[in-house]
């Protein structure tokens, strides 16, 4: 698949572009979640920093969250980890959850990877009966991750429908995302998940000082994690005062 096949696809309608991206904040605990949304965060997101990209949390955790974003009317996403490590767990999500997300490293290799693909979102399905949103997940850094390429992965998150796409790194070892693709290409990108009707998130180690490139791409959501975190560390606990000074900085680039 290629830019070719999602340029051949019918639109699924488009939608318009919200002057400010949606900022989405990533947490792995309650304690967490409470700071991010007093800091400003539009959406929470729910991993385990320390266990990857997309790190699944615990159960446990997870229900903790979804309790404290109850009580503030915002969407909630969860990462499921990757899918060389899915098990076929479909542990049940509490019914808030919006959106879940399943990473293709080391799949690039494996010619059936959109087929196993389809097949473990078709467990979780049947496992969960209720409306959940599936953000397709691009590695910048495909190559390293053994991810399939940016584009091929926009052309099945198309070919499935999607509700969205993330444009993400997989290594979290210092580099960014444009470190992995220039903002032209990141650009293009985002203006072909649109014109199919997609979500567009963009993530990567993103920090106040890249906004002023990236807000004229003009993603629907904006997803930070260490740079929420005190002293920028995505192991550390997340900071309301980190997540006000990005959301302040977000607001002015997109002014």
């Amino acid at each position: 698949m290629s830019a070719a096949f999602i340029a051949s696809q019918k639109p699924r309608g488009s939608r318009p572009w919200v002057s400010s991206p949606q900022l989405l904040v990533s947490v792995r605990n309650a304690a967490e979640a409470q700071a991010a949304l007093t800091g400003g965060a539009d959406i929470i997101d729910v991993k385990e920093p320390a266990a990857g990209s997309l790190g699944r949390a615990s159960p446990a955790a997870i229900r903790d969250v979804a309790a404290v974003v109850a009580r503030e009317p915002r969407g909630l996403s969860v990462a499921l980890g990757e899918m060389v490590e899915w098990n076929g767990d479909a542990s049940r999500l509490p019914a808030s959850v919006r959106w879940v997300k399943l990473g293709l490293s080391n799949c690039a290799s494996d010619a059936g990877w959109m087929s196993r693909w389809q097949t473990c979102r078709r467990q979780f399905e049947d496992a969960h009966r209720q409306q959940i949103g599936w953000i397709a997940v691009a590695y910048a850094d495909c190559v390293a991750a053994n991810a399939p390429p940016p584009d091929q992965l926009l052309a099945a998150a198309v070919e499935t429908r999607c509700t969205g796409v993330l444009l993400d790194t997989f290594a979290k070892h210092g580099q960014q995302l444009r470190d992995w693709m220039s903002p032209d290409e990141i650009s293009d990108w985002i203006k072909s998940a649109r014109e199919h009707g997609l979500t567009t998130a963009v993530a990567g180690s993103l920090q106040v000082g890249d906004l002023e490139w990236l807000c004229p791409l003009q993603p629907d959501l904006i997803a930070i994690r260490s740079a929420a975190c005190r002293q920028g560390v995505r192991t550390a606990c997340i900071d309301a005062e980190a997540v006000t000074r990005f959301r302040q900085a977000l607001l002015a680039a997109s002014g």
